[in-house]
């Protein structure tokens, strides 16, 4: 009877060992697996653009410099559909140039397809100033931080549009709120 009660605790010692030890697998392949990576540039500036809507010689376009947006894939040719931009635009819709009563800095967010690269445009009249185009994560999200004043921007009602573009598809987003700078 006791060797018997021993072999049982032993099987019941090694199962639930090894219950332990897959637990511990499972904890540590799910947390390595929803690790948020930042992007090589989370923090980029605004880049103003020509006052002319017909000049295009300063204006930043998506995919180039270094963005890639063509992800990549191994050997055959797809065509990936491209999603419309989302997110949080801006941080603060009614910011103060004065920094009173809010900060002048903003955060933005684009979210679309992975790989494909993203930038927002505000417009005022027939002023265009944006936000650098980056490269989306592999999670389709690409991040700014930047702050109004070294952007250039003047007292006044701006509209909001994200744009995406991969593999030629381009996708545009405008923010139904308005950027109303406040001097």
């Amino acid at each position: 009877m006791v060797r018997i009660q021993k072999k049982i605790n032993k099987k019941l010692l090694l199962t639930l060992s090894l219950v332990v030890i897959l637990l511990g697998i499972m904890i540590f392949v799910f947390v390595r697996a929803n690790k948020v990576k930042p992007t090589s540039s989370t923090i980029t500036s605004i880049t103003p653009t020509s006052t002319n809507p017909t000049d295009n010689s300063n204006k930043q376009t998506p995919g180039a410099e270094g963005y890639n947006s063509s992800p990549k894939t191994s050997g055959t040719t797809s065509t990936i559909k491209l999603l419309a931009p989302s997110g949080t635009f801006v941080s603060n819709h009614k910011p103060n140039l004065s920094g009173s009563p809010a900060p002048t800095t903003e955060q933005s967010v684009c979210n679309t397809t992975p790989g494909a690269a993203c930038y927002i445009e505000f417009r005022q009249n027939d002023e265009v100033k944006q936000l650098k185009a980056q490269a989306t994560d592999s999670k389709g999200t690409a991040y700014w931080s930047w702050d109004i004043n070294k952007a250039g921007f003047t007292p006044g009602t701006w509209k909001i549009t994200a744009v995406s573009t991969l593999n030629g598809q381009t996708k545009t987003t405008s923010d139904p709120i308005a950027f109303e700078v406040a001097p």
